[in-house]
């Protein structure tokens, strides 16, 4: 978390990762949780703003 003034910005994720291939060619995981970020700004070069962008996420990771 960042605050300046009336300002913040703040950006967490929690989550788990299952590693379904792990060997020397390639690894495979599957990844779930949840992040959050939020960015409040309160004239910063005239500019207010509130963006907040929550919720789970999924996801396949692939290396190789």
């Amino acid at each position: 978390m960042f605050a300046l003034d009336d300002s913040s910005v703040h950006d967490y994720q929690v989550g788990v990762e299952w590693e379904v291939i792990d060997n020397l060619a390639v690894d495979v995981a599957v990844r779930a949780g949840y992040r959050s970020m939020l960015i409040e700004l309160d004239d910063i070069d005239d500019i207010n703003t509130d963006i907040d962008v929550s919720g789970p996420f999924a996801g396949l990771q692939v290396h190789f």
